[in-house]
């Protein structure tokens, strides 16, 4: 390079000022002879070659670079001789960019090579533009609506925009922001968008909510988040619209949801059986979640089942349908009890189709029925029940409804808890604890309720007194276990040959009282009858006989008292047989 800073910069201390400059550039520089002869390197070249200055001069381009690298220099040094101006261009090679100039030296029939390595500049320049297609895509992909609004319009809107409002991009950018307002609010955003403009800030919302009007009509919740910038040199807010219709809705839930506490509470204090407790808890639930179908299953856990106590909103045919017990066990189990016996809540988005609703898809079509959660009541690790809600077409069962119910199915498993021990409690007061049938004390109760219902509506009811047939001295000969034995096995007996509305009390000893309501005396016989062969069946093994006493009220005032008469008469006659009075 000596020789091209000698031609182009004579003077006191300019050569050696530029010898310096050129020796020392952080850029390679050569010079090089019209046929590819370097003729001059500086010590950036040298080094980038892995060569010295001394072993570099005096050799041809082709014997030190690429060939493909040496045949583009020459052609470049060429042109810039033959033209008369440099030649500027970019390559690469193993990875790295490098920046060309190439300029002629006059009167010497050589050229300049000035390279300057640019890698991180074109690293830079690919992260910039992969920063500017990630920060594109991000905002195209938001799912919340961005916007940037001056001169009282949009400049800039997202695809979120779009979804949000209804409207194409095209009408959003020429549209009045004011028609995207429900009018109620229109006055209010059109001031507080004025006064951020204005950078008077004070005393206005940081997240303004209000109700956008949809291109369809359709409102929706929004909040609003804007912030003063600087766009193209001029004042404009860039915004961030969120649609918080579903954060209302829960909001409004939740309140409901205390509402639904408070009266919860109520109910379980007010109410003196299952079947009322439950019926207020599904009334009750409409104000948290608008289901059109609901009802709750009690579990037994003598059965192992879950009995159907409350339904509402069954059409009666699907009523019909109802499995009334579900067993939870087995491989076929319906809804409920698999959901029991999972001990976790199911979600059916499907009726129509799903396969644990098999035995009801042509009603589920023919109501429109579209959707069911069921979910297990737990209370203390003890399941009590199972409640399923029920909605017909378009209504859905939102994750926010579902997450509602699992918040308060517990609650309303301790309320079931709750009237379940109360009944047990007044249970164990009204019943025989050996015969499980209900005491001396409650059958007086009960006959006075029939004397009224009589008294009231004429309705006839009728009494069988039963008395188990020497059974002292069946005590006498095998103790008292195997006549407690007896007495447990005729309360099975009484309880499983009666209707639900029939009643049967232990007397005392071995007497005992059925109360048939609705039953006159001839019918009675034919249960005092049914009753006395399950006796010779089941108690066979003890030879046990009973003699029974029939009458009605019609009969009699006092039917008990006449049916004890008649018991004694059919003793009298011979035991073993029923008399009818």
């Amino acid at each position: 390079m000596s020789s091209f800073i000698e031609d182009n910069y004579q003077g006191k201390g300019m050569e050696e000022k530029y010898r310096i400059i050129v020796e020392n550039s952080p850029h390679f520089m050569a010079e090089i002879s019209e046929n590819g002869e370097f003729l001059d390197v500086n010590l950036k070249m040298a080094e980038s070659l892995g060569m010295s200055k001394e072993e570099i001069i005096g050799r041809n381009l082709s014997e030190i670079m690429p060939q493909k690298i040496a045949k583009k220099r020459l052609e470049k040094g060429r042109k810039a001789i033959k033209e008369g101006r440099p030649q500027v261009f970019e390559d690469s090679r193993e990875g790295r960019w490098f920046h060309n100039v190439v300029f002629s030296v006059p009167k010497r029939g050589s050229f300049v090579v000035c390279v300057r390595d640019i890698t991180h500049l074109k690293k830079a320049e690919k992260k910039l533009k992969e920063s500017e297609k990630i920060l594109k895509m991000i905002l195209e992909n938001l799912t919340t609506g961005v916007y940037i609004f001056q001169d009282k319009k949009f400049v800039f809107v997202n695809k979120a925009m779009e979804k949000l409002t209804g409207y194409t991009r095209r009408e959003l950018l020429s549209i009045n922001y004011l028609k995207l307002v429900d009018p109620s609010y229109r006055e209010e955003m059109e001031r507080l968008t004025n006064r951020v403009i204005e950078a008077n800030t004070k005393n206005i919302p940081l997240r303004p909510e209000f109700i956008g009007l949809r291109k369809n009509g359709e409102k929706v919740w929004v909040e609003n988040i804007p912030t003063v910038i600087k766009y193209n040199g001029k004042t404009a807010i860039l915004g961030n619209l969120v649609d918080i219709t579903d954060k209302r809705i829960m909001e409004e839930k939740i309140k409901n949801l205390g509402t639904f506490y408070r009266r919860l509470g109520r109910a379980v204090n007010l109410s003196a059986n299952l079947d009322t407790l439950c019926r207020r808890i599904l009334n009750t639930l409409k104000d948290i979640i608008a289901y059109d179908m609901a009802d709750i299953l009690i579990y037994k856990k003598e059965k192992n089942a879950l009995v159907l106590l409350v339904q509402v909103g069954y059409p009666d045919d699907l009523k019909e349908k109802t499995i009334r017990e579900q067993k939870v066990e087995g491989k076929e189990l319906k809804v409920a009890a698999f959901s029991a016996l999972k001990r976790k809540p199911i979600y059916i988005e499907n009726m129509k189709e799903h396969p644990l609703t098999g035995y009801v898809h042509s009603l589920c079509k023919k109501y429109n029925i579209s959707q069911m959660y069921t979910l297990p009541l737990i209370s203390q690790d003890k399941l009590e029940g199972v409640l399923q809600v029920v909605v017909k077409e378009p209504k859905t069962l939102s994750r926010e409804d579902r997450s509602l119910l699992d918040a308060v199915s517990e609650e309303i498993a301790a309320g079931i808890a709750k009237i379940k021990a109360e009944e047990k409690l007044r249970e164990l007061t009204q019943k025989d604890y050996l015969t499980g049938l209900y005491n001396y004390q409650h059958l007086w109760q009960k006959v006075e309720e029939e004397e009224e219902r009589g008294k009231r509506y004429g309705e006839v009811y009728s009494a069988i007194y039963l008395d188990i047939d020497n059974f002292k001295a069946y005590n006498d000969t095998y103790g008292h276990l195997e006549g407690d034995r007896v007495l447990k096995k005729l309360g099975e007996i009484l309880k499983s040959s009666l209707r639900k509305s029939d009643s049967a009390y232990r007397y005392g000893g071995e007497e005992f009282v059925i109360l048939l309501p609705h039953t006159k005396k001839e019918m009675a016989r034919t249960v005092a009858e049914r009753i006395k062969d399950r006796v010779c069946k089941n108690l066979s093994f003890a030879r046990i006989t009973v003699s029974m006493g029939v009458t009605d009220s019609d009969t009699s005032e006092n039917v008990v008292r006449t049916a004890d008469e008649a018991m004694y008469e059919a003793k009298r006659e011979g035991k073993n047989k029923i008399k009818v009075i």
